[in-house]
């Protein structure tokens, strides 16, 4: 059985993994303001366990995203290099390399929300680099046709 390359399985590593990722710099901006809550008046000192909790959190935000990245852009490299014999085009690696740029920018944009809550702006701008991610990725695949093995069907051993 033929299907679009655009499956079930991309899909969740194209999607549903750098939402989720881009979700933890929320997260940890919320636990690092839990931190320092009464920092902020005077005389108020922060424990070194508290200041290596927040440099660990803000390392953990930036790398999990590098990590996420590098890996899209490996897979979906392979899977481009496979599906067009090892000669992709140049203008589907311009999308392909178009698509991190973007994913890249959704990246800060979604860090900047979650360090200065409530500039909604950003958000609406951080909604339109992931769509233009996911716009350039089906752009560098479009035409491109896997074989997927039929899983309704039964397998008979011979």
């Amino acid at each position: 059985m033929k299907r679009n390359d655009f499956d079930h399985n991309t899909r969740f590593g194209e999607v549903y993994i750098p939402l989720i990722v881009a979700a933890i710099p929320g997260i940890l901006f919320q636990v690092q303001g839990l931190i320092v809550s009464g920092l902020d008046k005077p005389g108020a000192r922060i424990s070194l366990l508290a200041t290596v909790l927040l440099i660990t959190f803000e390392v953990l935000g930036i790398v999990s995203m590098a990590v996420v990245l590098l890996w899209r852009y490996g897979v979906d490299s392979s899977q481009l290099t496979e599906l067009t014999m090892g000669k992709p085009p140049g203008w589907r690696k311009y999308f392909l390399s178009l698509s991190m740029a973007c994913l890249l920018l959704f990246d800060v944009i979604t860090n900047i929300v979650a360090a200065f809550g409530g500039v909604n702006i950003f958000l609406l701008i951080a909604v339109a680099a992931f769509a233009g991610y996911l716009l350039c990725n089906r752009i560098a695949f479009r035409g491109l046709i896997r074989e997927q093995p039929n899983e309704s069907l039964p397998v008979s051993h011979k």
